[in-house]
C-alpha cells in the first residue's frame, strides 16, 4: 500500500512562508521562559482554596493548575 503524498506549489509556497515567520521571530515563540503562570478569566475568582471554592470558574481553575 503506497501513499501519494503531493504539495502543490501553493502548498510549498505557504509553509515555507510560515517557517520563515517562524524563524525570524524565536524570542516570541519561546516567550514562556519564567516560572508565572497568567490565567485569564471572564469571571472574579475571590477564594483559591479548594475546599471552599464551588464555582464553576474556581473549580476550572484548580484542575488546571
Amino acid at each position: 500500500m503506497t501513499q501519494d503524498f503531493r504539495i502543490s506549489r501553493r502548498g510549498l509556497l505557504a509553509m515555507a512562508g510560515a517557517g520563515l515567520a517562524a524563524a525570524s521571530f524565536p524570542e516570541t515563540i519561546f516567550a514562556q521562559s519564567g516560572k508565572v503562570l497568567i490565567i485569564a478569566s471572564g469571571q472574579d475568582i475571590p477564594n483559591f482554596d479548594p475546599h471552599t471554592s464551588s464555582g464553576y470558574s474556581a473549580s476550572f481553575l484548580m484542575r488546571n493548575i
